[in-house]
């Protein structure tokens, strides 16, 4: 009972109170809302061992087997089919490479979508610079 009418005591405004105003809703600017964002999202990837595992061993088994697959197509450069061949066969190598990067990053990017709702949703920071951060994030780290 007590509590409890201490609470209804507490919960009364005074008549000279004003509200409570802060200029901005966060207490730091964007950029460095980004820097902290970039740090975290820096952290968060290298030390996730099973996606850098993953990421460099596919990288290094596609990187033979292109290889082998375009071992002499350099060389070849006597007729414009030949060019077309080589500009082809890059373009298809850097597609797929992108998709397949795109889809080891898909797991991480899910489970930080989580820490994100619950930091953003404390007012930590906002959705601005964090999408920002992940992009130089995810260059990095692939």
């Amino acid at each position: 009972m007590r509590n409890k009418d201490l609470i209804k005591e507490l919960n009364v405004v005074p008549p000279h109170a004003q509200d409570i105003h802060f200029s901005t809703k966060y207490s730091t600017s964007y950029f460095t809302q980004f820097q902290a964002c970039l740090w975290k999202q820096h952290k968060s990837y290298w030390r996730n061992v099973p996606y850098n595992a993953v990421r460099l061993s596919f990288g290094a088994a596609v990187g033979i087997m292109y290889g082998v697959i375009f071992w002499s197509l350099g060389k070849r450069k006597g007729t414009r089919q030949d060019i077309f061949n080589s500009v082809g066969a890059m373009s298809t190598t850097i597609g797929f490479l992108s998709s397949q990067s795109a889809a080891t990053v898909r797991p991480v990017a899910m489970a930080e979508r989580t820490v994100f709702y619950r930091e953003a949703g404390a007012g930590m920071y906002s959705a601005l610079p964090y999408a920002f951060s992940q992009v130089p994030s995810f260059l990095c780290t692939n």
